[in-house]
């Protein structure tokens, strides 16, 4: 069996309160001490507010974008420069065709692939719509 272990109760720290001086009112001390910690606290409560606000900016700043963009005539690709560009190319775009003009070519609304990196993306479609023909898409980033 193991050794049994006797816990002795914790002593008050009597040096520190002997450092008072003999007229201190202990009711204003307490009251003092717990505005100098409510100060302390509204203090950090502002920091916290400020670096949230910070961190939902940098959010607001990198994802959650979105635009539109068309691909028109022989061209069978469209880039985005993306202002300010990301922090890394690990974001997700989503495209989906919305519109068009003339009579865009079988393929010219099929995305099959979206190239990317921290500046922009280029959206890539299977055939070009044609002369005097173009297909508007919307896309959005995410993060």
């Amino acid at each position: 069996m193991g050794q049994m272990q006797t816990v002795l109760p914790v002593e008050l720290n009597q040096p520190l309160l002997n450092d008072l001086p003999v007229e201190t009112d202990f009711k204003a001390f307490a009251t003092d001490g717990l505005e100098n910690v409510h100060d302390y606290l509204s203090d950090q409560q502002s920091t916290i507010k400020q670096m949230w606000a910070d961190l939902v900016q940098q959010i607001t700043k990198y994802s959650h974008l979105t635009g539109q963009l068309t691909i028109a005539g022989s061209l069978t690709s469209a880039a985005i420069l993306l202002n300010p560009a990301q922090p890394d190319s690990n974001y997700r775009v989503f495209v989906t065709p919305v519109g068009f003009t003339g009579s865009p070519a079988t393929g010219s609304s099929q995305v099959v692939l979206v190239a990317k990196t921290k500046a922009m993306f280029v959206v890539n479609v299977a055939a070009a719509p044609g002369v005097s023909n173009s297909v508007i898409f919307d896309w959005v980033l995410l993060r």
